[in-house]
């Protein structure tokens, strides 16, 4: 969160009208999600099912990235 505190304050230099707000949004390599992912989404404004939705494809898409990872270094493994 400290790399775009910096983005944060310059938007709000160039648009005082406007307010920004960083949610953060993480998700663990084997699809694990903290407690506050489901509020940090419901305040971006996704209802409940669409907030469930949302979850589970990070989640999917995350497994399926380490998946990926894990076939490349086992080719890379199996070669020597």
């Amino acid at each position: 969160m400290n790399n775009y505190a910096p983005l944060i304050r310059n938007m709000q230099i160039m648009y005082p009208k406007y307010k920004f707000v960083m949610v953060p949004i993480i998700v663990g390599a084997l699809g694990y999600i903290p407690k506050s992912l489901k509020t940090n989404i419901k305040e971006l404004g996704f209802n409940e099912v669409e907030t469930r939705k949302l979850i589970r494809k990070l989640q999917n898409v995350s497994v399926i990235g380490t998946v990926k990872i894990c076939k490349t270094f086992l080719k890379f493994y199996a070669g020597f």
